[in-house]
């Protein structure tokens, strides 16, 4: 079930019960939490994973491993130094071996990362216990399985193996069997080498979320006009503050992918830490980011995305729970945990504990208002990365699998939908799954991202609404456990932390290879599934486990491949006829595309070139105005409308446009045509609905400069500038101020001062209006005087008037008097081929350097 209520979107599950009798294969743990896991596990295996040499030679069966930090001003690396940091283990999966090789995750955890113990004690007074992690020995890997050309692993070796793994075909968590006299304190050290059981279990074996329910179908589409509109509002700065905004980053340019470090403080409730108090709920988390941080870097989402961990806050006390109002209300409980995050957020972007998102992670059984049963998994803010009041989720523990519910709360937080009918894409693709499907299901497929969703991120990260995620923080390298979540974490703990810590897994349901679909757990003498397949590396046979939905045998693959770009594509038909259009070109991320972990690719993915710049014939309407034109077939509200442009400042290139005889516009396409003018008295123009500046030489973001005569590389010195000031102050009706004559170019006439009178323009000759005659006034907006293009601006009581030229005709500037005239300032350059023009020289003064 899905709700969007105030644009908040809810993921839910559904638990499925089966009564029949199943053998008490959970009497193998010793740990009484991880009984009741593995008992909500549809099915699960019991493997012992060992650490082994590059080439298969058996090593220990010592599984833990951390690795410090390297320097990263170090850019150079030679094979032997990468091989020192390759880990390598055999996970027997689906009774075959699996050869594992894990890499440090290098772009995990930001170098001050701390944990903070929040206890008794407002947290502005001290009341909390604050531990650096980000500079600590590190346990988080990724890597693949060998043999398997795409498939993807996500590890932490730090107290045995816990993580996914993905194979061609399968995708397993793994996560060691708890209390096992290997890792109990004080054992001997021989006892180290003594093997160490792990849980796999494949994604089918867990929970499914149940049916796809919308109780306000257009939410998405809201939240998206919503975040619109907050965007404009906050262009809109004050001059002191968009300094200081463009200091601190410079405005990124559309169709290029760029790295997007994304920076998350992970909050965890009191019922977490009481539920993981007897086990290190740090590791915990970390294995849980690092999970997401594999999701995010696979190539299907098509840009450069890193998550990384700045924060971890534990609230220990139950006073930060009721501060943040946390309960199994999902909406109330992400609606103040929301503003409780904003306000523990450092405002300053450089400051090292300042997060891009903030993820909420509880025990609380959380309800979605759109259902009477709680099955909901988790809820977030759509479009609201970098709104920092609704960047923002909040996400129920069920075990390993909340990886995905974080993921997917992330996707909606970038703007991501559904996939399904709505959006055009499905959830499911072949032998693949999508990450922004409504639910999960016991499918043990691997989990992408849909051709909608990268999409949907690449056009969020175009319009610069992801500009918090360019700020990178320090390079560090931090490593997660070798092996997949179920060889660390078997069957009866993912019941446990499923169904708590009565639950032990019903192993005895269906064949030991079918925990790979579906995992079905034991408690109160029933079996119930989530319909969910047990974790990656889940044991289901001998030397074999759960992939990718599949119990194979393990096996290798090749090293991460990195995307290269492809050859760019012929140039496309140009956007206009005439008076300069837009044709691009582009290339893709598939030479060769990333697989098996490897890097997606940065740079342009589009190239821009403007074609057609021959003048339009006279009398023509206006580009943006065909482009209104275009939609008055087309029913509003039920009705047809003649609709005509309308331009604002803050929104150039969207497609703002008025019924005639109206006094409303309505924004009809997000963004207009490219080659659609954007800026009066300029060739500016929308490119892939971004104002980009073209140069009097028609080069994009070009530096060629007209002078003031209207000539390209000119000096200045063909031409003669007439100016005057209009200072009747009093009269009624349209009153002639100046005529305007052929030829004229760079014609600008503003109001000294706000009045309520309004310019007007007519033909010198034949007195026909075309601004603001016969007393109908008109929209700022761009409107032609019998071929000569001309931009009026009106805020407020404040008027401008900007013709590019050259005027093709006499034309008179009137002013219709309403009040007292301030004054009204007007110049025009005319071409002077005899005229002597000495350029005029001034001292700037800067300082030494």
């Amino acid at each position: 079930v899905v709700k969007m209520k105030g644009w908040v979107l809810a993921v839910v599950m559904l638990i499925i019960t089966n009564t029949a009798a199943l053998p008490n294969h959970h009497k193998h743990f010793p740990n009484h939490k991880q009984v009741e896991y593995v008992k909500t596990l549809a099915s699960y295996e019991v493997v012992t994973p060992r650490r082994v040499m590059s080439d298969g030679t058996f090593l220990t069966h010592h599984l833990p491993h951390h690795h410090h930090h390297h320097n990263h001003n170090h850019h150079t690396r030679d094979k032997r130094h990468v091989q020192e940091l390759e880990l390598h283990y055999v996970i027997p999966l689906d009774g075959h071996d699996h050869h594992v090789t894990l890499r440090p995750n290098k772009r995990f955890l930001a170098p001050h990362a701390v944990v903070e113990r929040l206890r008794k004690g407002s947290l502005l007074q001290g009341g909390s216990e604050v531990e650096v992690v980000g500079r600590l020995p590190s346990c988080h890997y990724h890597g693949f399985v060998r043999n398997h050309t795409s498939s993807r692993v996500a590890i932490s070796a730090c107290h045995g193996l816990t993580g996914f793994i993905n194979t061609d075909h399968d995708e397993y968590l793994i996560e060691p069997v708890r209390d096992h006299p290997q890792t109990a304190p004080g054992e001997a050290e021989s006892a180290h080498d003594n093997p160490h059981p792990h849980v796999v279990y494949k994604r089918s074996a867990l929970p499914t979320p149940g049916e796809h329910v919308c109780s306000t179908p257009d939410a998405h589409e809201q939240a998206l006009h919503a975040r619109e509109e907050w965007e404009a509002a906050h262009r809109r700065l004050p001059a002191e503050e968009e300094v200081k905004r463009k200091r601190r980053r410079r405005r990124r340019k559309r169709s290029v992918s760029v790295e997007r470090n994304v920076e998350v403080t992970v909050v965890a409730d009191k019922k977490m830490v009481d539920f993981y108090s007897n086990e290190d709920i740090n590791t915990y988390i970390l294995t849980v980011m690092n999970m997401v941080s594999s999701v995010y870097h696979d190539a299907s989402i098509g840009n450069a995305v890193n998550i990384y961990v700045v924060r971890i806050m534990l609230l220990e006390d139950p006073q930060y729970e009721e501060e943040v109002d946390i309960s199994h209300n999902a909406d109330d409980t992400l609606r103040s945990f929301c503003h409780w995050q904003q306000m523990i957020n450092p405002g300053n972007e450089t400051h090292p504990y300042h997060h891009d998102v903030a993820v909420l992670i509880t025990r609380y059984n959380i309800c979605s208002r759109v259902t009477d049963r709680c099955a909901t998994l988790g809820v977030s803010e759509i479009a609201g990365m970098c709104q920092p009041l609704r960047s923002c989720n909040v996400n129920e523990d069920t075990g390993l699998q909340i990886a995905y519910t974080i993921a997917h709360e992330l996707g909606h937080n970038f703007g991501m939908n559904h996939d399904g009918p709505q959006n055009g894409c499905e959830s499911h693709l072949g032998s693949t799954q999508h990450v922004m499907s409504p639910h999960l299901t016991n499918d043990a497929i691997p989990v992408t991202w849909s051709n909608c969703s990268r999409h949907e991120i690449t056009h969020f990260l175009d319009k610069d609404w992801g500009s918090c995620l360019e700020d990178e923080p320090p390079q560090v390298e931090y490593s997660f456990p070798q092996l997949p979540p179920g060889a660390m974490y078997d069957a009866d703990h993912q019941c446990r932390l499923s169904f708590g810590s009565a639950a032990t897994h019903c192993a005895g349901i269906e064949g030991t290879e079918r925990v790979c679909q579906t995992l079905w757990c034991h408690l109160d003498n029933r079996c119930i599934t989530r319909m969910e397949p047990a974790a990656e590396g889940t044991q289901c046979g001998k030397h074999k486990w759960c992939a990718s939905g599949q119990c194979v045998t393990i096996g290798e693959r090749p090293a991460a491949i990195h995307g290269n770009w492809g050859s760019w594509s012929s140039w496309s038909s140009c956007s206009r006829s005439c008076g300069a259009g837009v044709s691009n070109a582009h290339r893709h991320c598939d030479n060769p595309a990333p697989a098996n972990g490897g890097k997606y690719c940065t740079g342009d993915r589009r190239k821009y070139r403007v074609c057609n710049t021959q003048e339009c014939p006279e009398n023509g309407v206006s580009f943006r105005a065909i482009q209104c034109s275009q939609h008055n077939q087309q029913p509003y509200k039920g009705e047809h409308h003649n609709w005509l442009p309308v331009m604002f400042d803050h929104s150039p290139c969207q497609l703002d446009c008025k019924p005639d005889n109206e006094f409303y516009s309505v924004k009809l396409r997000d963004t207009v045509v490219d080659g659609t003018p954007c800026k009066p008295g300029t060739r500016d123009m929308c490119i892939h609905g971004v104002c980009k500046r073209v140069a009097c030489d028609w080069s994009i973001e070009g530096a060629a400069q007209e002078d003031r005569c209207g000539l390209c590389h000119g000096d200045g010195t063909q031409c003669v500038t007439t100016r005057g000031v209009f200072n009747v102050t009093r009269s009624s009706g349209y009153v002639s101020a100046v005529t305007f004559p052929r030829l004229a170019r760079n014609v600008k006439v503003r109001e000294l001062r706000d009045a309520a009178n309004y310019l007007a323009l007519r033909d010198n000759a034949t007195g026909r209006y075309f601004l603001n005659g016969n007393w109908i006034i008109q929209w700022s907006g761009e409107y032609s005087a019998d071929g000569t293009m001309m931009y009026y601006t009106r805020d407020g009581e404040a008027e401008e008037l900007f013709l590019p030229g050259p005027v093709k005709r006499p034309l008179t500037l009137m002013l219709l008097f309403q009040t007292e005239n301030p004054g009204l300032a007007w110049e025009y350059t005319l071409p002077q081929h005899d005229v002597t023009y000495t350029p005029t020289f001034t001292w700037l003064h800067s300082d030494w350097s």
